[in-house]
């Protein structure tokens, strides 16, 4: 880990066994990279994967249609691409680090309407206009700003049911 990131653990476990609230900023730098290390692929297994053209759906058209659509052209646009596998519980995550946005792989099938891949991308790129902030030492991403803006997407139940099937047991719908 960065030296950062160690002194920030090094804070963190000092005012833990202390019982002393942990500063604020030290928090931060830990969240983060923990945060980054949990949902991000490693790099070795990301290497070649940044064709944002799918089998079925291509990332960067969908990305300028939503862009265009419900941004008014403002979001700069990051790395896109599709996950190395085939993630059914996290269907697509902004990493501001890389300036990426990646979709799970689960979703380029032919089953999977336009309209869900399409409300991944609005729901990542929601992450863009947003961002995060911290509260009490919580990273705070989906603020009722961000939910509310979310539901304005039009297909948003049906992206959500569809999702939960895609989640739940029954992941052979997609096959």
């Amino acid at each position: 880990a960065p030296y950062d990131v160690i002194e920030a653990l090094a804070y963190v476990l000092i005012s833990k066994i202390k019982g002393n609230r942990v500063p604020p900023r030290y928090k931060r730098t830990y969240n983060d990279y923990i945060h980054n290390i949990i949902i991000n692929e490693p790099l070795d297994e990301a290497n070649g994967i940044h064709d944002p053209a799918g089998k079925y759906f291509d990332l960067d058209k969908i990305f300028e249609t939503i862009n265009n659509r419900f941004f008014a052209n403002e979001i700069p646009k990051p790395s896109l691409r599709w996950s190395k596998k085939r993630a059914y519980r996290i269907f697509g995550w902004y990493d501001r680090s890389k300036n990426e946005i990646v979709v799970s792989k689960l979703l380029d099938e032919n089953k999977t309407p336009l309209y869900v891949v399409e409300y991944i991308m609005y729901h990542e790129m929601l992450h863009i206009k947003f961002g995060f902030f911290y509260k009490k030492g919580r990273r705070r991403i989906h603020t009722s700003a961000f939910k509310k803006e979310e539901e304005k997407f039009p297909y948003y139940n049906e992206s959500i049911e569809f999702l939960k099937r895609a989640s739940g047991k029954e992941r052979r719908f997609l096959s």
